[in-house]
């Protein structure tokens, strides 16, 4: 019981904090720990890594990688002005990859939120999506990475064999 109330009273706490938050900011969701909003600074990025914290840890088949990351497509295109407005973005123009794309090739890399909200700076609504897809490019770049690896060995067979030519 004093549990429940002490999780309660921090729930309260962060509640009148959010509120507060709420007043100046886009709504935010905190998702496992993490603090998800339309408008973020950041100047580094570090995830926590110790091997300890994994489990079933397993060495990704680079030839797979490699045939993923061959199929996927970089676009360039312009957000729309609704995300443009949610997202205080300066620029419409980017450079890319479409989730909806990249699920068909490495399905791990994409998450599908059930609905996703647009507002602008007064919290008016501006657009709303069914089966939002959010790209999680932590899974595409190690998957880069491993398609690389994969490379690099082929590379490396290739001077071998030439080395072995030119003697």
């Amino acid at each position: 019981m004093k549990t429940l109330l002490i999780l309660t009273w921090i729930s309260l706490v962060s509640a009148r904090r959010l509120s507060t938050h709420l007043q100046t900011s886009p709504p935010i969701i905190a998702i496992g720990g993490l603090l998800m909003t339309s408008d973020a600074q950041i100047e580094s990025r570090v995830s926590s890594s110790d091997e300890r914290i994994k489990a079933n840890i397993q060495t990704l088949d680079s030839k797979e990688s490699y045939e993923q990351i061959r199929n996927l497509s970089v676009k360039s295109y312009d957000y729309t002005s609704s995300y443009l407005k949610h997202s205080k973005r300066l620029e419409a123009g980017n450079i890319g990859l479409l989730s909806h794309e990249v699920e068909k090739y490495i399905p791990n890399a994409v998450h599908t939120l059930p609905e996703k909200h647009l507002y602008d700076e007064t919290h008016r609504k501006l657009s709303s999506f069914q089966q939002f897809k959010m790209l999680n490019k932590d899974v595409v770049f190690m998957t880069m990475l491993s398609a690389l690896q994969e490379e690099m060995q082929k590379t490396d067979d290739l001077m071998r064999r030439l080395e072995k030519l030119e003697q």
